[in-house]
């Protein structure tokens, strides 16, 4: 599969991670007021952790891709 393909079809997959994570049922597991973690309630540390996660993977993802890229064109010149 060509790298640029295998880019798209990765960033689309953590698209849709990110649509059916920040969903309603899924966001509901977490709603709880009560629970704590270093007292910031569950929902919003799940939210910040989850989009930074998606971030650093999209990061990954296209600094990785223009890695290839950049080596690859070095060899063709």
């Amino acid at each position: 599969m060509d790298t640029e393909k295998q880019t798209n079809s990765r960033l689309i997959v953590f698209f849709f991670i990110g649509t059916i994570l920040f969903n309603y049922p899924i966001l509901s597991l977490f709603s709880d007021e009560k629970k704590e973690i270093f007292g910031i309630p569950l929902l919003f540390a799940f939210v910040f952790i989850t989009w930074a996660v998606l971030i650093g993977l999209t990061f990954i993802t296209v600094r990785t891709h223009r890695k290839h890229d950049s080596h690859h064109s070095d060899q063709v010149s």
